[in-house]
């Protein structure tokens, strides 16, 4: 498609980056139960870094992903996961570095017969991302001459953009950017939709979950 028509719509993810660790096996482990592997597999995952690049992959969008990385990792899985936005074409203007902390990591059991699987998350840098860096980066400089201004400058019925977040990630952080996004929709002319994908499932008692979906356009529900 053409870079005119790329250029009509902007995406901004806030979630999760991680390095996934697959290992498919006969059967599920039963609790404290050992099992070999009959294979192993490494991909890079997060619901949020998924996101974005299906959404790139479209060829439709500018699409940002506003997150961290770590700086600790010995196989340097931070700076692969950044090779692999840049490679799928997916702006690293928004994305920071958390010190003293690990890349986002899974570990996913999954059954060769059924497909059916279970995951461990260790979180790592995707919990340093705070209200507070939401704040800086949607501000930034970055932010305005990549996002924002081609949003203003193309203003019409065809011109949006949007922001998703999902669950991997605070809740605080998802809270702040759609809470940006419908003051720069009601302030600066940019129209901006937020869509929320609460997975993993948060505390339902939470209230900084209603909040959020007070906030959301459109609602994307998973099966757990």
């Amino acid at each position: 498609m053409s870079e005119k028509k790329k250029s009509e719509s902007s995406i901004v993810v806030v979630g999760s980056c991680n390095i996934d660790y697959f290992c498919y096996v006969d059967r599920l482990p039963n609790a404290g139960e050992t099992v070999q592997a009959t294979s192993f597999a490494t991909a890079f995952g997060g619901k949020g870094a998924n996101a974005a690049v299906a959404a790139s992959k479209l060829n439709q969008h500018r699409v940002a992903f506003l997150g961290c990385v770590g700086d600790t990792d010995a196989s340097t899985d931070g700076l692969e996961i950044e090779r692999n936005f840049r490679e799928q074409g997916v702006a690293l203007c928004l994305l920071e570095r958390a010190p003293g902390v690990h890349s986002g990591k899974a570990f996913i059991n999954v059954c060769n017969a059924t497909g059916e699987n279970n995951i461990v998350i260790a979180s790592g840098a995707n919990f340093r991302i705070t209200a507070e860096m939401v704040e800086r980066q949607w501000r930034s400089e970055a932010f305005v001459s990549s996002i924002l201004s081609p949003l203003l400058e193309t203003c019409d019925s065809q011109s949006h953009g949007a922001v998703l977040c999902q669950c991997e990630v605070p809740l605080e952080a998802s809270l702040r950017a759609f809470q940006l996004a419908k003051e720069s929709t009601s302030s600066e002319r940019a129209r901006f939709i937020n869509i929320f994908n609460p997975a993993p499932a948060p505390d339902p008692n939470d209230p900084l979950v209603s909040r959020i979906i007070e906030l959301t356009d459109v609602l994307i529900l998973n099966q757990h």
